[in-house]
């Protein structure tokens, strides 16, 4: 008891007791000593991962900790491809088909409760000749080219119109070298692709040597936008967690406040959807680091695989390798996430990351995703309140809670490995251990005796590439010879 003195005798009535009880704490350390190299080595092969507020040291080792094994451990043995997760309206929605030409393929629309009224291009526009006086044919040359002018107040370079009853592929790029172009739009238009590439630039005067004349010849509807940031010094997609504002985008002006470029991009895809017509499928894409061995939108891409159209799917999105990378071991994704609320990468600790770099789906269901990313970031602002400048929270959170199949929205989220998009840069991430990566052909077995990226070892090829420059000291010389063109 606090306080409390001595009596006479108290202190040789206690003496018998403390000797018993240090001669029980040397034994205690004795066997403890007997018993410590065993468990040392057994510990030593928890990843130990840097922590942050967003992502608890608890749930980020405790993951990483179940992939970890020792160090000497052959390549991963490959199964068969995982099963694809889907995610559909809860309760089931009832999916109206979109009225679309006879002539063009059967699309689903997005199911109530969204409503998106198809654009009336093919009666108030005037088909007129492509570039160069050539009539391209519409998607799988069902129809003849319906050209569109842009009402924008930015307009496309070079007077180009978008061809509203085609496929488009959207992105940002720009300040990039002529390279960089070759690699991602000359290696789609090398596999037959002539519908639309569309993508946010710098103006015609800021491009780099080459650049203007090869995005002209290759008929890419180039949008010189203009945008002023908080804080200077900083060019690239995630350098910009000050945040920007368009200076010209808009004819009444931006009305919102400052946000990243990463939040930004997909106030140019909405705009751009209004081009297209409801048959039209659209492909959001990361830009600097992806390449095509495939026409995305081919309904062949070898061993049964090809884009289904008529297949009752709204929305592809494309996750990471699950096996060095999920939610609960990714200190980024988890932190994301916690914009949310702490508890929110706890709950989605063990699911796959879905990767914002790529995006595939039929007009009105992109428009409806890009109308429900951009909703959240205004009303979220993860930007504002935690300094976040990635998309890739956002688009987590939508998918994952549900949210998105709350607007009507049909989404398959196809593994690593399987569908239009392969992104393999997770599979040498500078925080996966040692012995659970290597090469993409000795370790991975997913290239071919000519090079091109597999979606699985013996499979076929990827139709898109992403993230290819983690393994950049593998595949530049190969892109820059074979894929660049």
């Amino acid at each position: 008891m606090a306080g409390r003195r001595d009596r006479p005798g108290d202190r040789e009535k206690r003496f018998p007791k403390v000797i018993l009880v240090a001669l029980i704490c040397a034994i205690g350390m004795g066997m403890a000593s007997i018993m410590s190299s065993g468990s040392v080595a057994e510990t030593s092969t928890t990843a130990h991962l840097p922590t942050t507020a967003e992502s608890p040291a608890d749930h980020v080792q405790e993951a990483f900790a179940e992939a970890a094994v020792p160090a000497a451990v052959a390549p991963p043995v490959f199964s068969a491809p995982e099963p694809v997760r889907m995610l559909t309206p809860q309760p089931p929605v009832a999916v109206a088909p979109v009225p679309v030409a006879p002539a063009a393929p059967v699309i689903s629309a997005v199911s109530a409760p969204v409503a998106v009224a198809p654009v009336p291009v093919a009666s108030a526009v005037p088909a007129v000749m492509g570039p160069g006086g050539v009539d391209m044919a519409g998607p799988n040359g069902a129809e003849p080219a319906i050209w569109r002018a842009a009402p924008t107040p930015v307009k496309p370079l070079w007077d180009l119109k978008h061809k509203s009853n085609g496929d488009a592929v959207f992105g940002l790029m720009f300040g990039y070298n002529k390279i960089d172009y070759q690699r991602f739009v000359g290696s789609l238009r090398a596999e037959g692709y002539q519908d639309d590439i569309v993508l946010a630039t710098s103006t015609e005067s800021n491009m780099k040597p080459g650049v203007a004349d090869y995005l002209k010849k290759q008929r890419v509807l180039s949008y010189p936008f203009g945008f002023q940031c908080k804080k200077r010094g900083g060019r690239r997609l995630l350098v910009t967690p000050a945040g920007c504002t368009l200076t010209d985008w808009y004819e009444g002006g931006d009305t919102r406040g400052p946000r990243p470029l990463a939040l930004i991009r997909y106030e140019h895809y909405r705009t751009w959807l209004d081009m297209y017509m409801p048959q039209s499928w659209i492909l959001i894409m990361d830009t600097r680091d992806s390449f095509f061995q495939l026409n995305p939108f081919s309904a062949d891409h070898g061993a049964g695989r090809g884009l289904n159209r008529n297949e009752n799917i709204d929305v592809h999105l494309f996750e990471e390798n699950r096996k060095v990378k999920r939610v609960g071991i990714c200190p980024f994704n988890s932190g994301w996430l916690g914009c949310w609320g702490r508890d929110v990468p706890k709950r989605f600790a063990n699911n796959s990351v879905v990767c914002s770099g790529s995006t595939l789906g039929h007009h009105a269901a992109v428009i409806t995703y890009a109308e429900t990313m951009i909703g959240e970031f205004d009303s979220q602002q993860c930007h504002v309140s935690r300094g976040t400048e990635s998309d890739q929270g956002y688009h987590n959170y939508l998918f994952h809670t549900g949210k998105f199949a709350e607007k009507g929205l049909r989404i398959r989220a196809n593994p690593q490995g399987q569908g239009v998009v392969n992104t393999i840069g997770a599979m040498n991430g500078f925080r996966v251990p040692a012995h659970m990566k290597g090469p993409l052909d000795t370790f991975w077995k997913i290239r071919d005796a000519e090079g091109y990226i597999l979606d699985y070892p013996g499979g076929p090829r990827s139709p898109v590439v992403h993230q290819w420059d983690r393994f950049g000291k593998e595949l530049l010389p190969w892109v820059n010879r074979v894929i660049a063109k």
